[in-house]
C-alpha cells in the first residue's frame, strides 16, 4: 500500500503516513490496530489467491459489487472491517 492508502485507513495526514514507510515516524499504539487490520486483510487475499501485493492493494481500492459498489478500502477507513473480513472468510 502506498501513504496515500495508509492515510486514509488511518486517518492520519500524508506526510504522516509517509514518514512510517520511510522508517521516520512511528505509529501510535492508537493507529496500530488499524494497521493490524489491514495486515490481516493482506494477508487473508494473499491466502486466497491474490499474491502479489498489487494485486492486493488493487483489490482494496476497486468498488465490489459485495460491498454495494463501495471499495473495500473505504469500509474499512469508515471503521466497518466486518465485511470485508467476512467476505475473505467466504474465499477460503
Amino acid at each position: 500500500m502506498n501513504a496515500l492508502d495508509l492515510a486514509r485507513v488511518c486517518h492520519v495526514d500524508l506526510s504522516l503516513a509517509q514518514a512510517w514507510i520511510d522508517g521516520q515516524e512511528q505509529p501510535s499504539d492508537a493507529v496500530v490496530g488499524r494497521l493490524r487490520l489491514v495486515q490481516t486483510v493482506m494477508d487473508g487475499l494473499a491466502r486466497n489467491g491474490l499474491g502479489e501485493p498489487e494485486e492486493r492493494v488493487e483489490w482494496l481500492r476497486n468498488p465490489n459489487r459485495a460491498f454495494g459498489y463501495e471499495a473495500p478500502i473505504d469500509l474499512l477507513a469508515r471503521g466497518e472491517p466486518q465485511a470485508v473480513l467476512d467476505y475473505i472468510e467466504r474465499l477460503s
